[in-house]
């Protein structure tokens, strides 16, 4: 149809490297990088679209704000903040809800993968509140476990564009 498409694996993803995964702190700086190197060999076309799955999603979203030249963003089944994760999909279900529990798993995780995040670096709500006018498309699964719709629509009712919207999918 005409549309300029960039596909790239993010870091610790895939057959991509080894690093240490983030939560779309780091990997947002990805989407970055391939827009600064599609720019500089003058191979950027219009429009500059962000898109995202899960994880891919939080790291559009944190792109998007930090790239004057984006025209909007997709973001497919976003997580709201790192209890969505650690509350669902790991052991630490039924102990995510325990004062300071989510401090000391990312404690750990950091002692692992020598970076240091706070569980305010992983919250999306201050990242879409920045989106001001920028054009927003939320999707998500009704029946989705892990990024739930009701996080979804709370992460769309927070986005500071009017231009936005949500879809949900059966």
């Amino acid at each position: 149809n005409g549309y300029q498409v960039l596909l790239f694996e993010q870091r610790g993803c895939g057959l991509s490297s080894d690093s240490a995964v983030s939560g779309g702190v780091l990997e947002s700086e990805d989407y970055l990088l391939w827009t600064q190197y599609l720019k500089a060999h003058h191979q950027l076309q219009k429009p500059l679209v962000f898109f995202g799955f899960s994880m891919g999603s939080m790291s559009a979203l944190r792109a998007v704000i930090k790239e004057p030249d984006a025209d909007a963003v997709i973001a497919d089944s976003p997580l709201v903040n790192l209890n969505s994760y650690v509350s669902r999909r790991t052991m630490g279900g039924r102990f995510s809800s325990m004062p300071g529990f989510l401090n000391r798993c990312l404690q750990a995780y950091d002692r692992l993968s020598g970076l240091s995040l706070t569980a305010g670096d992983l919250d999306m709500i201050p990242i879409v509140q920045q989106l001001h006018e920028l054009p927003a498309l939320y999707i998500t699964g009704e029946g989705d476990d892990l990024a739930k719709s009701e996080e979804v629509r709370v992460l769309f009712e927070k986005t500071a564009s009017h231009r936005r919207r949500l879809v949900y999918i059966p």
